[in-house]
C-alpha cells in the first residue's frame, strides 16, 4: 500500500521499529503528515499476514489521532494478529511479514 498516492506533499515526522514476537525481521514504520489536510500517514516496511488472515493487514491513514496514538494503535493491531495466530496453534514464521514493495528506506 502506498501512503503517498499522486506524490502529494507530506512532511516526515518520525520513524519507529517494531519487533513482532519471535520473528527476527523488524517492521519499520515511517510517520508522515499530509500537508493538504493534516492527516497522519504511516508507511510500513512489512505487513503482517498470519495463518488466520486472508489478506495482509495494511493501514496507512489515521484520522483524528496524534502520532503517539496512531503508532500505538498500529503496533497493537499488528501484535494482536500475531498473538491470535499463536494462541490458535500457528508457529510464528518469517513468512508472516510480507514486504511492502512501495516502502522506501530513509
Amino acid at each position: 500500500m502506498n501512503a503517498n498516492p499522486g506524490n502529494e506533499l507530506r512532511e516526515f515526522i518520525s520513524q519507529y521499529e517494531v519487533r513482532v514476537g519471535d520473528i527476527p525481521t523488524a517492521i519499520c514504520l515511517q510517520v508522515y503528515r499530509r500537508r493538504s489536510d493534516g492527516k497522519l500517514l504511516i508507511e510500513q516496511s512489512h505487513f503482517i499476514k498470519t495463518g488466520i488472515q486472508y489478506l495482509p493487514y495494511a493501514v496507512s491513514e489515521f484520522q483524528g489521532l496524534d502520532e503517539t496514538a496512531a503508532v500505538s494503535q498500529l503496533k497493537k493491531n499488528i501484535l494482536g494478529f500475531y498473538e491470535q495466530a499463536v494462541r490458535r496453534g500457528y508457529a510464528p514464521a518469517e513468512s508472516w511479514l510480507v514486504p511492502n514493495s512501495n516502502f522506501q528506506e530513509l
